[in-house]
């Protein structure tokens, strides 16, 4: 599922202009400081353009399961999604996907409350106050108002980044120094 939903969220991004407004960088306290990789899309600078919404539909429609799991919580991405971050530890893991147990989405915009409850077969458990949704390979949270996925296992380090109770993420963590200085 986490792979479907990096699918969905690249097309997304193949469609959309270069990132503006929703640049990310706030994000990057959500993140691990061993974060190698961040792909910032900025839905929101795009959403009025013809071209974007025809092709991404085109694109959409060649990929039946990310369109089913957007449909299964409620979410049209040209409606609701303003910006989509994806960060990982390097690049083997994205050409290959073999390896994205680092790998976290972040997404910000209109997001409907239960989303994620509304996934079916989907397990609930509750970690520091924050309820977090699984399936297959997947885990799913709503935090500070923003829908992570994360790869199952590894909700539990994003939701200490988000809570403050890790400071090794990205946006002051000692590891994340030279990727901070490359997207200033």
């Amino acid at each position: 599922m986490l792979k479907q939903l990096a699918v969905c969220a690249a097309l997304v991004g193949a469609t959309s202009t270069v990132a503006v407004a929703g640049n990310g960088t706030n994000l990057t306290k959500y993140v691990a400081d061993t974060t190698q990789v961040v792909l910032v899309l900025d839905v929101a600078a795009a959403k009025s353009s013809k071209l974007v919404k025809d092709s991404f539909t085109k694109l959409l429609d060649t990929q039946p399961d990310a369109r089913a799991k957007m449909d299964e919580i409620g979410l049209d991405p040209l409606r609701d999604i303003d910006t989509v971050m994806i960060s990982f530890g390097g690049f083997d893991e994205i050409t290959n996907m073999g390896d994205s147990s680092s790998m976290v989405i972040i997404v910000e915009g209109r997001l409907p409350k239960d989303a994620l409850a509304k996934i079916k077969a989907s397990t609930k458990t509750t970690q520091n106050g924050v309820d977090i949704f699984s399936k297959d390979d997947t885990e799913g949270a709503v935090i500070d108002g923003k829908l992570f996925f994360a790869k199952k296992g590894h909700m539990g380090e994003v939701i200490s980044l988000a809570k403050g109770k890790s400071k090794a993420n990205l946006a002051a963590g000692g590891g994340g120094k030279e990727l901070r200085e490359t997207m200033k």
